[in-house]
């Protein structure tokens, strides 16, 4: 399966080329900043149930914490949680593992 990283996915331009995307089934991860939250949420309502879509919270001009949060998402798919369900629910259960699992410091 090929896969895509979209920057700015969340935007009127961004989120409709996700759909053309995950219409040709691609799989997709977007990473977008939500400077409008409320417009954006409503452009990607439709994309957040599907399993071959992943979204990241973070801003491009932050390279560190966007290499983190992608490295994440790395690890977590390895666990497999994309095959059982849809992606970012999985990603939240690994969340909720490591905070309930993973030692203190």
């Amino acid at each position: 399966m090929k896969h895509a990283l979209v920057t700015g996915g969340a935007g009127c331009i961004g989120s409709h080329l996700v759909d053309r995307l995950l219409a040709e089934d691609w799989r997709v991860t977007v990473v977008d900043n939500f400077y409008d939250p409320a417009v954006k949420r409503k452009n990607i309502e439709q994309h957040l149930g599907q399993a071959d879509y992943c979204l990241v919270e973070a801003d491009i001009r932050d390279l560190e914490g966007l290499r983190k949060q992608l490295a994440l998402l790395e690890f977590a798919r390895g666990w497999g949680f994309r095959r059982r369900t849809p992606f970012h629910e999985g990603l939240k259960r690994f969340a909720e593992w490591i905070t309930a699992y993973a030692p203190q410091t």
